[in-house]
């Protein structure tokens, strides 16, 4: 064998360890108080323990205000006269038609002209008379520009001066924000169309608007996220704490129905299974369609309440044309379109005054299954406030805006003096209306039958010329244009009794049926167990937004 190798084992040095060096100050003590921080709602405190944030999130609601169409002559010339008297609808894509100044964007349903913002109001009215000054040097300077604006109104005035008028004291929106718990989140949007515009349409046409408002308003996480980080951020927003009031008006009512699906929509996308939201239908417009037998017969008898042939050769033409005929209203779409109609109909109040039946808005009325606050007793479908009877008339309704009243200042509240003289009193207009009516009847039976003559023949000298100038004058002719008269009044009371709702809404003079109340009382008594307040926030009147698509 060989001579093993021997391996030396080297001495391995010592390791030399430093002396630990002493701290420049003393160990920090732990302090477990939780102390609130909006920016951090997870706190893990001393690295160990995990401390909750206490409190809710604000209760705050939105609230938003949809007009109907604006009938401005000048500044909505457009689509006032041209559309009206060449039968254009813009939404048909009718050529030649006009948009007018304030009609709602048919090229772009989401255009953000058609929506006014908290922002916007704030910065329109920051400084009134600086921006007075400043439109007049801009007029100044540039003459054409003051032409167009001279026909063109701004978002200030389209909007909140739709709602906010001399009749209400200027505090219609205010009044509402303040009630639905909405104050200084009030938002507008752009109801007006084509006097022959379809519900249908405007009801897709707010569904886009709804849907993009709530983009750009709601930001609410997922609803699975929201449950996951609940246990430590209870002050989370959630849609429970942000009601949404939609408050409609004429035109605005199918717009908003659409705006109430694009809402919930929106938050079914993000999975929440509850949301608040409130509606408010004033003075609806197209409510539901026509049959064929119901339309010839409210046009035979308005034809017969359209005397003279000349008013006839005018206004006849919206029922020789049809212009006023729907197949169907409101009702009927929502029915085909939303599922769930009938669960957002429990989420509204309606009112329309039983005489809020002026030709160029019809067909008017109720909607059945939302509460109505104006009809308590009972849905008014009917076509026309009253009939006229062989001998007499009759009013079918009591719920009618029965004083029109004239204000004689502008005042500072709701109650100030009224001109006695020029208030209008509906029933007064149905009874003369009726008395030229029978007296005018009387007289054609008379003709008919030979006991009067159709026409007078006299013969009359020119003073100058000495001409004998021959004339005829129809008998008929002085009581068709007494119904005239009576029929236009008429007319034009019950277009005030259209925008009643909104321009005497807060007045506690004008509701014959419930004295010493308004408008607003009204719908607030019928809502109490319907609208989700901060007073009333009963889990009940929450939705689940999946219900409704």
């Amino acid at each position: 064998m060989g001579k093993q190798k021997t391996i030396e084992k080297k001495p391995q040095p010592a390791i030399k360890v430093k002396p630990k060096l002493k701290e420049p100050f003393p160990a920090a003590v732990v302090d477990n108080t939780f102390v609130y921080r909006p920016q951090r709602s997870l706190v893990a405190t001393g690295g160990m323990k995990l401390k909750l944030k206490s409190g809710h999130p604000e209760f705050k609601g939105y609230i938003i205000f949809i007009n109907g169409f604006w009938g401005d002559p000048v500044k909505n010339t457009g689509a006032v006269a041209w559309n009206s008297l060449m039968d254009k609808v813009p939404e048909r894509g009718d050529s030649y038609s006009l948009r007018g100044a304030e009609n709602t964007n048919e090229k772009d349903l989401t255009d953000d002209d058609d929506r006014y913002t908290p922002e916007e109001y704030k910065k329109d009215t920051a400084n009134p008379h600086k921006a007075r000054i400043k439109e007049s040097i801009k007029n100044g300077l540039f003459p054409a520009r003051a032409i167009y604006m001279y026909f063109h109104a701004t978002k200030f005035q389209r909007y909140v001066k739709y709602w906010n008028v001399k009749e209400n004291k200027y505090q219609f929106t205010t009044k509402y924000a303040e009630y639905f718990d909405a104050k200084d989140n009030i938002h507008y949007f752009n109801g007006s169309h084509g006097l022959q515009s379809d519900p249908g349409h405007r009801m897709q046409h707010g569904y886009k608007q709804g849907l993009t408002w709530a983009k750009l308003n709601l930001k609410y996480m997922e609803k699975p996220s929201y449950d996951t980080f609940l246990p430590y951020m209870p002050g989370l927003a959630s849609p429970e704490y942000n009601p949404i009031t939609i408050v409609m008006h004429s035109q605005g009512n199918a717009l908003g129905v659409g705006v109430a699906k694009g809402i919930l929509a929106h938050l079914q996308t993000l999975k929440w299974d509850k949301a608040a939201i409130n509606m408010v239908y004033l003075a609806l417009h197209q409510n539901k369609g026509f049959t064929t037998d119901e339309y010839n017969d409210y046009k035979k008898k308005k034809l017969d309440m359209l005397a003279n042939r000349h008013m006839k050769a005018k206004l006849a033409e919206f029922f020789e044309r049809n212009k006023l005929y729907i197949a169907k209203g409101i009702d009927e779409y929502a029915g085909e379109r939303i599922v769930g109609w009938n669960k957002l109909k429990s989420r509204g109040v309606q009112f329309t005054f039983s005489n809020d039946r002026s030709d160029v808005v019809s067909r008017l009325g109720d909607i059945h299954g939302i509460a109505n606050a104006c009809n308590s007793d009972g849905d008014d479908m009917h076509f026309t406030p009253f009939e006229v009877t062989p001998s007499s008339y009759r009013i079918f309704s009591k719920h009618i805006l029965n004083k029109i009243l004239t204000y004689d200042n502008e005042g500072t509240g709701v109650n100030v003096a009224v001109k006695q003289k020029k208030t209008v009193i509906y029933t007064d207009l149905v009874a003369d209306f009726s008395k030229v009516y029978h007296a005018y009847k009387a007289k054609q039976a008379d003709i008919e039958a030979g006991r009067d003559k159709a026409f007078y023949t006299y013969t009359s000298t020119g003073s100058t010329m000495g001409i004998a100038v021959t004339s005829t004058v129809y008998t008929i002719r002085r009581y068709e244009d007494a119904v005239v008269t009576a029929y236009t009044k008429l007319f034009d009371a019950e277009l005030a009794a259209h925008s009643g709702p909104v321009a005497w809404g807060l007045d506690t003079r004008v509701l014959d049926w419930a004295p010493g109340k308004s408008v607003f009382d009204m719908i607030k008594e019928k809502g109490a167990g319907v609208f989700y307040r901060k007073a009333n926030k009963n889990a009940k009147l929450l939705i689940n937004p999946a219900q409704i698509h």
